[in-house]
């Protein structure tokens, strides 16, 4: 898991941008982000649907 924190102290809010990685592969499995001021995540993406096709 790789976790990044944005924001800063004088305004309070703080931000979360996560990403989990299959093991061995290292592929992204989910990334995710969210916000202290609300409850549900901005976004949550299942890995899969964050490659592309090779043709």
């Amino acid at each position: 898991m790789l976790q990044l924190t944005l924001g800063t102290a004088s305004s309070g809010k703080y931000s979360w941008l996560t990403n989990t990685y299959e093991e061995g592969t290292r592929r992204v499995e989910r990334a995710r982000i969210d916000r202290e001021t609300v409850k549900t995540p901005d976004s949550d993406i299942d890995g899969h649907n964050l490659r592309t096709e090779r043709r």
